[in-house]
């Protein structure tokens, strides 16, 4: 991964910050009831990440976009399967005051098999310096990983295609007491 952190504007806590990143892994996949590998694939992703901070106290700003493209090799020569996404995203947070603090999220994703979007927000509340509250809800849409994807063609045929979106909601409440310096619980 290769990082990059500038100040493109006169304000230096307005930071725009890039990434360039290659991964791969390699794994063997094993039949459970006879233990001999069935699989080995290999993933490669490359992408980069553009993200600029703006701060404009009390309202904090995060916003940007991703590039990607994922690749698996497997055994078997006539699957190849790549997956190439784009992605744009934001973050706002308002700091009320040292109390309460709203903050929400989006993001869009567009593959090849469509489009997700997600979204979420929140509420901080810290009414006393040892009490911190937070509610939250947030629904989540994501297609397949490649890996998920490539499993699918293996195990079922070549022209197997797993491309159903995933939806998922997640609402929370959580406290968290602070007892000193050293004694924290949720």
């Amino acid at each position: 991964t290769l990082n990059a952190i500038a100040t493109l504007f006169p304000d230096s806590s307005w930071t725009t910050k890039a990434a360039l990143y290659y991964s791969t892994a390699e794994r063997d996949y094993r039949d459970s009831s006879t233990s001999d590998p069935f699989g080995r694939f290999s993933w490669n992703v490359t992408g980069a990440t553009l993200r600029q901070s703006v701060r404009f106290e009390p309202l904090s700003l995060d916003f940007g976009g991703q590039i990607e493209s994922r690749r698996a090799s497997i055994v078997v020569p006539s699957l190849n399967p790549r997956k190439n996404y784009a992605a744009w995203f934001g973050h706002m947070s308002f700091n009320v005051s040292d109390i309460i603090q709203p903050s929400g999220f989006v993001r869009g994703e567009s593959y090849a098999e469509g489009r997700a979007f997600s979204y979420g927000a929140s509420i901080s509340l810290k009414p006393v310096k040892m009490l911190h509250l937070k509610a939250s809800h947030s629904r989540f849409a994501r297609f397949p990983s490649l890996q998920e994807s490539t499993w699918g063609f293996y195990r079922v045929s070549s022209q197997s295609n797993i491309s159903l979106l995933e939806r998922h909601t997640l609402s929370e409440l959580t406290g968290t007491i602070h007892i000193g310096s050293s004694l924290t619980a949720s």
